[in-house]
């Protein structure tokens, strides 16, 4: 199964049993900051939840979602970090987009690396993905970025190789930022 294939027939099942163990933000939260509002947090600090989280999702799959999950997460906080005047219309189509990290004294967003680094720790291996299906997938998503972003699904995703959270923090995540490198032809930024 190619990760394209996972992300569109699988993938929604899966993140709807993880997000069984999300925590909500409180109303006080919603009130003071309401683009937090039906926002579902889940993973912890650096994932510490982790095993129970992904326990649902069989093994041979494990790889395919935790590069989806990576996916979802990494491009809301890209929105939310780079695309101010966009993110009504983001908001409005992705509402549901959960948000990795915990909430305590205020929402914590963790850092994405853990997407990959805990699951490999854990015994996901993620060589057996190959290179024309990252491309396949970044290609998928730029198409259905330009629904919701118009003209600046290449600023976009530009921006997100550019963002030191995504720029070498982990090797499935830069094997995922050559592959939109190469899927948006951004010439120097190897």
């Amino acid at each position: 199964m190619t990760l394209l294939h996972y992300f569109l027939n699988h993938f929604e099942s899966d993140l709807q049993k993880l997000l069984a163990f999300g925590s909500h933000p409180s109303s006080f939260y919603c009130e003071t900051r309401p683009e937090l509002k039906g926002c579902v947090f889940f993973g912890g600090r650096q994932w510490a939840h982790y095993e129970k989280e992904i326990a649902h999702v069989p093994e041979k799959n494990r790889a395919l979602f935790c590069v989806s999950l990576l996916s979802i997460v990494a491009a809301d906080k890209n929105n939310h970090a780079h695309l101010t005047p966009q993110q009504e219309t983001w908001r409005r189509a992705f509402a549901g987009y959960p948000k990795f990290g915990w909430i305590g004294f205020g929402p914590h967003f963790e850092d994405i690396k853990f997407l990959c680094s805990i699951p490999e720790e854990e015994g996901v291996n993620f060589d057996a993905l190959e290179d024309d299906e990252l491309d396949e997938f970044v290609l998928y998503h730029r198409k259905q970025g330009s629904k919701f972003l118009g003209p600046h699904v290449e600023y976009a995703f530009l921006k997100m190789v550019e963002d030191p959270e995504f720029n070498g923090t982990h090797p499935m995540i830069g094997r995922l930022r050559n592959s939109i490198i190469r899927v948006f032809n951004f010439n120097g930024l190897q």
